[in-house]
C-alpha cells in the first residue's frame, strides 16, 4: 500500500511507497500512536523507516498501488 502522511507545521506530504501493512494493522499504530502520545514508526520500501512524532502526525492517506499509464495512446 502507499501512504501521504501529512505533517502538521509543514507544507509538504510525506509520500511512502511499497508499506507492508494491512489497512487494519495501519489504524492500529495510528491510534495507538494517537492516545499513547509514542512516535508512529513505519517501515516502507528498501527498508527505509520513517518516525513521526505523535504531536506532529496531520492525516495518513492510504492510495491504491495501481500503476497509472503515461502518455496519450490507447492502453
Amino acid at each position: 500500500m502507499n501512504l501521504n502522511i501529512g505533517v502538521q507545521g509543514s507544507t509538504r506530504e510525506l509520500k511512502l511507497e511499497e508499506v507492508e501493512l494491512s489497512e487494519e494493522q495501519l489504524l492500529e499504530l495510528v491510534k495507538h500512536s494517537s492516545t499513547s502520545g509514542e512516535p508512529l514508526v513505519l517501515e516502507a520500501e528498501k527498508g527505509r523507516k520513517v518516525i513521526i512524532p505523535a504531536a506532529a502526525l496531520g492525516y495518513v492517506e492510504i492510495t491504491s498501488d495501481e500503476k497509472r499509464a503515461i502518455g496519450f495512446g490507447l492502453v
